[in-house]
Order: structure tokens, then sequence, then C-alpha cells
């Protein structure tokens, strides 16, 4: 799973008003369903692996103004597979799905809209 940690935004925001919390939350998750977004789209290109698509999900972690998100396939079922998909078994095969194209390519805009909260702040 990937980890998108708000711990170091959140000593940022220490000082600044709490009203900033919610458009900090709305950026996060916005990120969050693009990063889940894209991953879906990564394992539904995999003619092994198309099935963990639809186990690929967000959790919110953290409380108040510690906000950060979790990203990736349910483990259980088709979600299992993700590993093998993603790594590799250790007898070869696998290893042929790239997640963290997601988030690559999701990673400036989470940036851009945090600057832009953070920016209204000064």
């Amino acid at each position: 799973a990937l980890h998108l940690d708000g711990a170091r935004l959140a000593a940022d925001l220490g000082s600044a008003a709490a009203g900033a919390i919610p458009e900090v939350e709305a950026a996060m998750k916005h990120g969050a369903q693009n990063i889940k977004t894209g991953m879906q789209a990564a394992f539904s290109k995999s003619r092994h692996f198309g099935q963990v698509a639809p186990t690929v999900s967000y959790d919110r972690k953290g409380f108040a103004s510690s906000i950060g998100y979790e990203i990736g396939p349910t483990i259980g079922g088709s979600g299992s597979l993700a590993g093998l998909a993603v790594d590799g078994g250790a007898n070869g095969g696998g290893g042929t799905v790239d997640v963290d194209q997601a988030l690559t390519a999701e990673a400036p805009n989470i940036e851009r809209e945090l600057g832009k909260v953070l920016d209204g702040l000064l």
C-alpha cells in the first residue's frame, strides 16, 4: 500500500487557523481518490492480475489535524494477489504491475493544492 503522510503538514498547520483543516482534508482525499483510480487502472491492464483492481480502496488515517490516507488493495480474496502482482513471486512470475506510477502522477497535484491552502493562510 502507498501512504500519504500529512504529519509534516500538521507541523506547519499547528499555528494556522483550524479552518484550514477541511481544505487540507479535501485536497488529500481528492488525491487519494485519484491515486486509487490510477492503481485500479494499473491492475486492470494486467492479463493475470486484473481481478485485483476492484479491491483497491483507501482509508483515512489519523485524527483531527493529522491527516493521511492509505491506498491499496484490500487483503483477502483477489486483493491478496497484489503483492505478487507488484513485487513478483519468490520463484519468479508476477512483478508486472506498477502502482507507483499512480502516486508519481498525483503527487505534484496534491502538493500544488496543499500549497494553495498554505498560501491562503499567510
